[in-house]
């Protein structure tokens, strides 16, 4: 005769009946069970994960490599573009002042009549006219900056200081300023006894705004030392430096910049060759400092040194730029 089987259970450990237990629940003795409870996570477990160099095949992602300013994103129709714009927003704006002056003056009954050549001319050289027209250059400085920060970050997806080459090249600012100073008193002395002795200075329509009041002056004077040493070196040796770089050779690059830079002024200077000869020159050695540094703070460094120097002697009217 078959016994039917008992539903009494033993220990797993050390055997000790434990009585009828349903056979889901763990086989333990109070004194064994007790043994069996398992501190979680256990003391010595690393909460954090090791090293990645532990796992030969963990995946790391790679540093970022830093931006190549003279291998832009941009490309040599861009760069030519913010040249193209950068003029467009000069003449646009004061176009823009001169016609609001006029239609106000218009309305109070004292602007001339269009076809009054004499007198649209005079009032045009009026000292409220002229220091207006100025003042409009910031605007469109400042617009033009806008239009650069759009092309070069591509709408914030990437970096603006970092993709012109916003550092001191290894050098302390300090560095930048003496150098800056020296090539100052350099490109001053190859003016003074260089160009001027060689090439025709004559009156220009800058000299006769220089002429035109105490107001206008310290307009020029503010714009030459505060917007145009930063935009135009953003203008020029950053986004068109940069794009052109990227398809030429270095001395290729220097050429065309400069050339560029220098044309923009023939306009102001048309007459005073040994003015616009020096401003070449001060253009040559920003944009070698541009290409030997690979970056764009040691220009606007020098650029700034020169021009306060030079709206110093306007303001005071020691003599013109």
């Amino acid at each position: 005769m078959i016994e039917p089987q008992s539903h009494a259970a033993s220990c797993r450990v050390c055997g000790a009946p434990l009585g009828e237990s349903p056979p889901s629940q763990a086989r333990f003795c109070p004194h064994c069970g007790a043994s069996q409870i398992v501190e979680w996570p256990p003391p010595d477990a690393q909460l954090y994960p090791p090293p990645a160099d532990q796992y030969p095949f963990a995946f790391v992602p790679p540093a970022r490599q830093p931006l190549d300013p003279d291998h832009p994103r941009w490309g040599i129709w861009t760069g030519i573009g913010v040249w193209v714009f950068s003029v467009a927003a000069l003449l646009v704006a004061q176009f823009a002042v001169v016609m609001i002056f006029y239609l106000i003056d218009q309305k109070n009954g004292t602007a001339p009549l269009p076809g009054d050549r004499e007198a649209l001319l005079a009032w045009l050289m009026s000292p409220r006219v002229l220091a207006a027209t100025v003042y409009s250059t910031i605007v469109a400085h400042l617009l033009t900056v806008i239009f650069c920060w759009a092309v070069v970050t591509r709408l914030r997806s990437q970096p603006f200081f970092e993709s012109l080459g916003w550092n001191w090249a290894g050098r302390s600012p300090l560095y930048w300023l003496l150098i800056a100073i020296a090539m100052f008193f350099g490109i001053g002395l190859v003016n003074r006894f260089v160009f001027q002795p060689l090439l025709p200075e004559k009156e220009t329509s800058f000299d006769q705004l220089l002429k035109a009041g105490p107001q206008v002056r310290l307009a020029i004077a503010i714009l030459a030392s505060f917007s145009a040493p930063l935009v135009e070196e953003i203008v020029y040796r950053g986004v068109i430096f940069g794009g052109l770089r990227k398809r030429f050779s270095a001395t290729t690059t220097i050429i065309i910049v400069t050339l560029l830079f220098a044309g923009v002024h023939v306009p102001q200077y048309a007459g005073a060759w040994a003015s616009l000869a020096g401003l070449m020159l001060l253009s040559l050695v920003l944009t070698v400092v541009r290409a030997k540094s690979r970056t764009l703070l040691p220009c606007i460094v020098i650029h700034f040194i020169n021009n306060a120097v030079v709206s110093l002697v306007i303001v005071f009217g020691k003599g013109n730029p």
